[in-house]
């Protein structure tokens, strides 16, 4: 155990010598911490998160993270009239983006007409 300090600073410091990608570095950091949350995850999985009943009337428009380390998703209707039917189906979408992280990451769903 004396000695995994020393086997600790030499992986490190090997690891320092070449290159890496940005998603390597930060990659592990945010599993460490438990933020899987992704902006183009919810956007290019919005049909197998949600569902083609909610899918098909919505797009999404962006994922901007939170202080609070929630999202707030913004989505536009396809159509306009479909926005009242949207408005209905909010909660929906939450309990749905939510149970596809495994946790209460949604601080707010907006509707931009």
């Amino acid at each position: 155990m004396l000695n995994q300090p020393n086997s600790i600073k030499t992986k490190l410091a090997d690891r320092a010598s070449r290159p890496q990608t940005v998603a390597s570095v930060f990659g592990g950091i945010l599993q460490t911490f438990g933020i899987n949350v992704s902006c183009t995850d919810i956007v290019n999985n919005w049909a197998k998160i949600v569902g083609t009943d909610i899918s098909n009337i919505s797009k999404v428009l962006s994922v901007k993270n939170t202080k609070n380390k929630k999202v707030n998703v913004v989505l536009r209707p396809l159509n306009p009239a479909l926005a009242l039917e949207l408005s209905y189906k909010l909660e929906e979408c939450t309990n749905k983006i939510n149970a596809y992280y495994g946790k209460n990451i949604v601080n707010k769903i907006i509707i931009k007409k």
